[in-house]
């Protein structure tokens, strides 16, 4: 059975911030950043029905895929996760 995902704090409303896609993010980042992997996902124009499956779990925007990585966006063929402050768009 899948585990169960816990929340991640709310992202405070903030004016938009760039995302960095994996390839071009800093190389000690990258390093730092835990490894995931992706099982599937469904998309859906409503953000609340989107569901990615990282490591096993079912995860919805705004879920800890891992400590300190936040699934903040569920995209057609990628995902952006926010790490130490920064968005990181992951491909799947």
């Amino acid at each position: 059975a899948p585990r169960r995902a816990e929340r991640a704090p709310a992202a405070p409303p903030a004016a938009p911030r760039t995302v960095t896609p994996l390839a071009e993010l800093d190389p000690e980042l990258r390093r730092a950043l835990p490894p995931l992997r992706f099982g599937g996902a469904i998309g859906s124009p409503d953000p609340g029905s989107r569901v990615l499956i990282v490591d096993g779990a079912l995860l919805h925007e705004g879920d800890l895929a891992a400590p300190g990585v936040t699934l903040r966006e569920i995209r057609l063929r990628s995902a952006v996760v926010e790490f130490r402050g920064r968005l990181v768009e992951l491909p799947y």
